[in-house]
């Protein structure tokens, strides 16, 4: 499925990216591969990651841009290396993996698969890796989670923080009721309003 991302200027939204997702699966595993084409870039930019069918459990997760590489392997090691593309400088990633987590890139489609309730909440445990932090652990809070109508469907509208993008950012979830389809999101990062639409 694609997502247009659009960013909101007072009233006008402005077209940024489109945002294309493949799933796929086999009796133990789940790939979700994501790629972001910026209409103000050629290249795109993309990112995989692979988890354990059952559990969400994460077991690969690649991504690549402008900005950086980085590949990350979990066993009982959390292995690999990130590669900031602006200073050259190359960090290997050996570090133990403590289990019970999910990959930061997963954990936006891990919540259409929750027990989705009016008043829900849960806090998700999360690995999310930057060179310049040392704190790799952190947290995904799912605040609050009301029913309610979009484009004429029943939807769960599921507001959500993590500590990727701080406290002053949420995104705003509008998942269908009945398939759990993303239909739209709502981003608020610091102020900058953003948007997701699914292209339908």
């Amino acid at each position: 499925y694609t997502m247009k991302w659009f960013a909101k200027q007072g009233e006008q939204k402005i077209e940024i990216a489109d945002v294309s997702t493949e799933v796929t699966k086999n009796k133990n595993e789940i790939l979700i591969v994501t790629s972001v084409k910026m209409k103000m870039a050629s290249d795109p930019w993309t990112d995989s990651t692979k988890v354990r069918r059952e559990s969400f459990s994460p077991l690969y997760h690649s991504s690549f841009n402008r900005q950086r590489d980085m590949i990350l392997k979990f066993s009982k090691k959390v292995k690999g290396y990130y590669l900031d593309k602006s200073s050259k400088i190359k960090s290997l990633i050996y570090q133990d993996n403590k289990g019970n987590l999910f990959d930061s890139n997963v954990y936006p489609y891990l919540i259409r698969f929750l027990p989705l309730k009016e008043n829900y909440t849960v806090t998700i445990p999360i690995f999310d890796y930057k060179p310049t932090n040392k704190k790799q652990l952190l947290n995904a809070y799912i605040k609050n989670t009301n029913v309610g109508k979009l484009l004429n469907k029943e939807v769960f509208i599921v507001t959500v923080s993590d500590e990727i993008s701080g406290e002053f950012s949420t995104s705003t979830y509008y998942i269908d009721y009945n398939t759990r389809q993303l239909l739209k999101q709502e981003i608020n990062a610091n102020g900058r309003q953003m948007t997701m639409e699914l292209v339908l």
